[in-house]
């Protein structure tokens, strides 16, 4: 016999904050391109699952943050992120009474875009996106981070290209 199960009770609360800001808005010149983006999002959940053991929402994480620098002026766009992610719930194992879960992850990626219409004419952005940076490795675990099932690594990842539109 196989088939699947939903829990009962969910409950999801939280909060988000958000804040964008570039300095166009308070001079001009060279400087005014920059910019910050910050991110934070707190959230409670939970759920009772068929075997009766209470988890978090499946890919939920209580908190989440992002920071970005960037610059825009000139055809020209820079930015440098940061995100981060504590651990989350990914599924239920109703079988052993534990769940499968990600632990935390950072991220450190770099956007580069330069606009090429007004020396070509045609719609045309060349750009590189590094991602990755910090080459963060993900752990995967079943109860608790002293039971890991998968540990995975990446590496930095480079993509450099033209699009163009004619």
């Amino acid at each position: 016999m196989s088939g699947s199960a939903n829990g009962k009770n969910g409950e999801l609360s939280g909060i988000e904050l958000n804040f964008i800001d570039r300095l166009d808005r308070y001079m001009t010149g060279p400087l005014s391109g920059f910019g910050l983006e910050l991110n934070l999002a707190a959230i409670d959940s939970s759920f009772t699952a068929p075997d009766g053991n209470e988890y978090s929402l499946p890919g939920t994480s209580d908190l989440t943050y992002n920071a970005s620098i960037f610059y825009e002026q000139y055809n020209l766009s820079i930015r440098l992120n940061y995100r981060y992610r504590d651990s989350w719930l990914d599924t239920t194992e109703a079988d052993v009474g534990d769940g499968n879960y990600w632990d935390e992850q950072e991220r450190v990626e770099l956007s580069l875009r330069y606009d090429l219409e007004d020396l070509t004419g045609y719609k045309a952005i060349v750009y590189a996106d590094i991602m990755n940076l910090s080459d963060y490795e993900d752990v995967r675990y079943t109860g608790n981070i002293r039971n890991p099932n998968q540990i995975e690594t990446y590496g930095s990842r480079y993509t450099v290209g033209i699009r163009a539109s004619f």
